[in-house]
């Protein structure tokens, strides 16, 4: 039996599954979920080895194998300036947080 996938919830049709509409095109606009990873550093770690984190990163990000792996597992590499993933991080904190208070999730 094949899958067939009905959308994805990108903000984005994904290169995986690009005959799959997005839920934003099926009818869904709040539904856009991605998973995302990224380096953390402690707090008061200097601008310098952080540029130097970042730097590195972005050249490994344009490796081919590496865009074709993350590809092949159905991921977009992609990168941010320092500030931005400040700005990313407590959107994604302010939309999660309303999610699980709104559903009473608790601590176990």
């Amino acid at each position: 039996m094949k899958l067939k996938p009905i959308a994805s919830t990108g903000a984005h049709k994904s290169p995986a599954v690009p005959e799959a509409p997005t839920f934003v095109e099926a009818g869904f606009p709040d539904l856009i979920v991605t998973s995302w990873s990224l380096w953390a550093v402690p707090t008061g770690t200097p601008a310098p080895i952080k540029d130097k984190l970042r730097a590195a990163t972005e050249r490994a990000l344009k490796a081919p194998d590496v865009i074709e792996s993350m590809q092949l597992g159905g991921f977009e590499p992609g990168s941010m300036s320092v500030a931005d993933a400040d700005s990313f991080i407590r959107a994604e904190y302010k939309r999660w947080g309303e999610v699980i208070r709104a559903a009473g999730i608790k601590l176990q």
